[in-house]
């Protein structure tokens, strides 16, 4: 598991925790992780790190930037996706983020019942 959202934020390679990014690149990377492998808009990720959907869209730009060195540590820098005119994707494999693995469990348990 690399990205842990249950608790504290915390994301770790090779078993050591990274310094996560801070400030609104932390925060739109926290709004990508809620929303794994799916296009999230602009808009979204304008709110949730600048509080309005209205920021410069230049600043969200230059959040991703550092977003994508941060997972170039990992090798995975090519994980965050640009969706031209639209957004932004952060693809996770599904045993890596410990929120997918959570809702799969759960899934598995009802199915059990």
């Amino acid at each position: 598991m690399i990205y842990r959202l249950l608790g504290d934020l915390e994301i770790s390679w090779d078993g050591q925790a990274l310094t996560l990014p801070s400030g609104r690149s932390l925060a739109v990377l926290s709004a990508l992780l809620l929303r794994p492998n799916r296009r999230v808009a602009k808009s979204v990720l304008l709110e949730a790190a600048w509080g309005s959907s209205g920021a410069p869209e230049a600043q969200l730009h230059k959040a991703a930037n550092t977003l994508r060195h941060f997972l170039a540590q990992m090798g995975r820098r090519d994980d965050l996706v640009t969706h031209q005119g639209f957004g932004y994707e952060l693809r996770i494999a599904s045993g890596d983020l410990d929120l997918t693995v959570f809702h799969r469990l759960v899934r598995e348990a009802e199915e059990a019942m």
